[in-house]
């Protein structure tokens, strides 16, 4: 059975329970109740895409602070590169 767009299965080992997942980049990972395509499902898949988008690392960065004032910074220095890209800076 194909998953709908940004939902993985995860199978607990203990219990070989399937759970269902929304991961989408930017945004919290969110636990939906239910089988895949079930009308409880949907309806959390769908409040679930509508959710609020977070900045990843927010909750670990206090308002003033240092660390507050270079997050942009270093967001920047972590995303990905063109491919062919030099692999730093300073390689190049």
């Amino acid at each position: 059975m194909k998953l709908p767009k940004y939902v993985q299965a995860y199978v607990d080992r203990r219990d070989s329970r399937a759970y269902y997942y929304l991961r989408r980049r930017g945004f919290p990972r969110v636990r939906l109740p239910g089988l895949p395509w079930s009308p409880t499902f949907m309806a959390a898949y769908e409040s679930a895409l509508a959710g609020p988008r977070t900045a990843v690392g927010a909750g670990r960065v206090k308002p003033g602070s240092v660390a507050r004032a270079f997050a942009p910074q270093r967001a920047k220095a972590f995303r990905c590169r063109p491919h062919g890209a030099a692999a730093h800076p300073r390689d190049t």
